[in-house]
């Protein structure tokens, strides 16, 4: 892996440099003055010759040396080093703010879900105040099990100002289905976001979700209605956010108003295969099933590697082809439906 490929870790790299500079430029630490200009040089290999005699010469090289001998190593592709690297030099500054955002960022560029997952709850074990350890631990979890609510309540009581820490409890929230909590934590992160309209789009989608399955349709209506004002504002529109709104209205019967936000979703994501799934499904409910065929096929092409979806769609596709008397193409996709685990 070369540094041009390492995106996600070139902020951390420069940050290194730039905090560590003075300290690493004094003239009792050639070496890792050497190290530096080869790194910024792109020479990674005599980045390394340099860092090791480093960590030859001192006992306890500074928590810099540690950070760029990660990064050197993960540019000549050894990335068990780079990882190695890191927790050593955590482990002997387990303070150093440097470490631990260089630590989060390496795991998510290197590491699988799971590797990274186990490897936050053994930091947090280690060290159970580390707010970047607990946040990035946080945004992975989902589960309801007391360990992971633990987690959230202790982080927005050690930051109850924080709009992230709240973001990231009304989340878990929603997604075990303790909505109470999910309106109050969503609620509390938009206070404190400010403009952030993608945080306003997401936590205003929550709230509508949330509300929703509470019965408060007034309520969940205004919040689908701020997110989508949100979503409209952003560069990158998020076409999760509105196909909500949508469910939200097609949920509640209003079916005009709901094929309406569908079909300019469409036209804003021609590729956004729920929504043609929805399409098809609005015209079944006409009888128009013979036009379904056509929006469910382009969201079965769409959402084939989601076994969830595919596994609907097909069951759809079986059910209007035989109304239609096609018995044929109803048969192969109802294999399909029995060939989906």
């Amino acid at each position: 892996m070369n540094i041009k490929a390492s995106n996600h870790l070139l902020p951390y790299f420069f940050a290194f440099l730039l905090c560590f500079t003075g300290y690493a430029q004094t003239p009792s630490d050639p070496n890792l003055l050497a190290a530096e200009s080869y790194l910024q040089q792109k020479n990674f290999a005599k980045a390394i010759q340099a860092l090791d005699l480093v960590f030859q010469v001192q006992a306890k090289p500074p928590d810099t040396a540690f950070g760029l001998m990660a990064t050197a190593q993960l540019n000549t592709g050894n990335k068990e080093q780079a990882l190695s690297f890191t927790e050593r030099g955590l482990a002997a500054y387990p303070n150093s703010t440097k470490l631990a955002e260089f630590y989060v960022a390496l795991l998510g560029d290197v590491a699988t879900a799971d590797e990274t997952k186990t490897k936050l709850e053994q930091m947090v074990e280690r060290q159970p105040r580390s707010i970047i350890f607990r946040k990035a631990l946080a945004r992975l979890l989902s589960n309801s099990s007391a360990q992971a609510e633990a987690l959230f309540t202790g982080l927005v009581r050690d930051l109850p100002r924080d709009a992230e820490a709240h973001y990231l409890y009304a989340q878990w929230a929603c997604v075990n289905d303790k909505n109470e909590l999910c309106v109050r934590e969503s609620t509390k992160a938009i206070a404190l976001s400010g403009m952030n309209l993608y945080a306003v789009m997401q936590l205003n989608t929550l709230r509508g979700i949330a509300n929703d399955t509470l019965n408060r349709v007034p309520q969940a209506e205004a919040a689908f209605h701020q997110a989508r004002a949100a979503n409209r504002k952003l560069p990158k529109p998020s076409p999760h956010a509105t196909f909500k709104f949508v469910e939200f209205l097609t949920k509640r019967n209003r079916e005009a108003e709901a094929q309406t936000l569908n079909d300019e979703l469409l036209k804003s994501f021609p590729e956004f295969g729920e929504a043609h799934f929805e399409r098809a499904k609005s015209l079944a409910k006409q009888k128009r099933n013979a036009e379904a065929i056509t929006p469910a096929k382009r969201a079965l092409a769409l959402l084939e590697k989601d076994p969830k979806q595919a596994k609907a769609i097909h069951a759809f596709l079986a059910k209007t082809h035989f109304a239609l008397g096609q018995t044929t193409d109803a048969e192969l996709h109802q294999q399909a439906v029995e060939a989906i685990k």
